[in-house]
């Protein structure tokens, strides 16, 4: 690969996010291309093969990420950033033909596959899969805005550095020694295993399983009531809730969980590509917790693990070894940070469901998302061959209770 390409491109180092997602490639290549994205965006009536494919060409021109290869030198992981790669936008349900599986490198096709199908009104909805490798869901969002403009005829704002440069800047970063500090102390003592405890597989035998609960809309305004009252954000209180539901659920009260923490500082936020970190979140609760109990421990870890953020990588230089992977990650995402409102948008307040699924990203997954109205959606997806399906709702509905209960206190 590097002999046939390498005349024409521009090496660099890889985030330390990309190198995360580079080792699982060459470790466990099935679920390296079961992660990520897919972004359905329904582009105008008025235009045809050529001009979907043309505009898809400029979101790649704006965006080195997409035309982006990696491969290895001297041992070590690199990209190289090709001048165009044109990518093929096939007709819906085409199978992709490829050779990934058997190749040591990646090239953009094995990161993005483009897909076209009629779409609403007579138009064409355009379908990306975007792997985890090159995307977020900050970047889904934005993306998204770029192809509906683009698709109007309109051009997105220039850019001025690319997801290369932050990689670059990212790798030159020292760590401050407050935070090297902070990380051994917060890490000290935690092991494996990390609660809840797997109570699979389940009976059914499924592999991964998505469950989504609306909340009604007393119980969002009840989420809102409590983060005025506390002066607390949104993600403070839905990992409190998380925290509390474990606890709840056995005798640890030494409760560990993760998330995808965005470090992409704002002159980064029209970048596309992966600026997310594994970060880990440790709330240490009293023996009979109760809500303001669990509430004021995630406040404190929340603030100091984003006002010292470190490279889950770089943790191992800390500590001497790789922490524990906490089984369960907590999310927050305002709908202008996802892409998931073409789902949440069309189902009334109060409503439940099952998505069919055959890929738990995670063991155990609980994202709270507002929809375009605001209100706020339980997006459960987890890996049944660790937690039983009844488990899972089981710790949905606590996270409900929980909140539910703080509904008759003074707003």
């Amino acid at each position: 690969m590097r002999e046939s390409v390498t005349r024409e491109l521009t090496a660099g180092p890889l985030s330390y996010r990309e190198e995360v997602a580079w080792n699982e490639f060459n470790t466990d290549r099935a679920t390296f291309f079961k992660r990520g994205a897919v972004l359905a965006v329904d582009l105008p009536p008025g235009l045809d093969a050529a001009d979907v494919a043309a505009l898809l060409d400029a979101v790649c021109a704006r965006h080195a990420i997409f035309r982006t290869a990696y491969d290895t030198t001297a041992g070590r992981p690199v990209r190289h950033i090709l001048p165009t790669h044109p990518h093929t936008v096939r007709p819906a349900g085409e199978p992709d033909e490829t050779d990934r599986d058997r190749r040591r490198h990646l090239m953009p096709d094995d990161l993005l596959r483009a897909h076209a199908a009629p779409g609403p009104h007579g138009g064409t909805t355009l379908s990306l899969r975007l792997n985890e490798m090159i995307t977020d869901t900050w970047s889904c969002a934005r993306l998204r805005t770029e192809i509906e403009l683009l698709g109007r005829g309109q051009d997105p704002p220039p850019l001025e550095l690319g997801y290369a440069d932050f990689a670059t800047e990212e790798r030159a970063r020292s760590l401050p020694a407050a935070s090297e500090s902070y990380w051994h102390r917060q890490l000290a003592g935690v092991a494996a295993p990390l609660a809840p405890l797997p109570d699979g597989p389940d009976p059914s035998g499924d592999v991964a399983g998505e469950r989504i609960v609306v909340f009604p809309d007393e119980l969002t305004e009840t989420l809102r009531a409590v983060c005025r009252r506390t002066r607390t954000s949104p993600f403070m209180v839905v990992t409190a809730l998380v925290a509390l539901a474990i606890a709840s659920m056995g005798e640890n009260r030494d409760v560990t969980v993760s998330t995808m923490a965005s470090i992409r500082p704002a002159k980064w936020a029209d970048v596309q590509g992966n600026f997310t970190n594994l970060t880990m979140l440790r709330t240490a609760l009293p023996a009979r917790p109760g809500f303001d109990d669990a509430l004021s421990a995630a406040r404190a870890a929340v603030l100091a693990a984003m006002a010292r953020p470190v490279p889950y990588l770089r943790l191992a230089e800390l500590t001497g070894g790789a922490p524990p992977i906490p089984p369960v990650r907590v999310h927050y995402l305002p709908s202008r940070a996802h892409h998931y409102n073409r789902t949440l948008d069309t189902r009334p307040s109060g409503a439940s469901w099952v998505e069919e699924a055959d890929f738990a990203e995670w063991p155990l997954d609980l994202g709270f998302a507002e929809d375009s109205r605001g209100r706020v959606a339980i997006w459960a997806s987890y890996d049944p061959r660790r937690y039983t399906h009844a488990m899972v709702e089981r710790l949905v509905d606590t996270c409900r209770r929980l909140l539910d209960s703080q509904s008759l206190l003074p707003r």
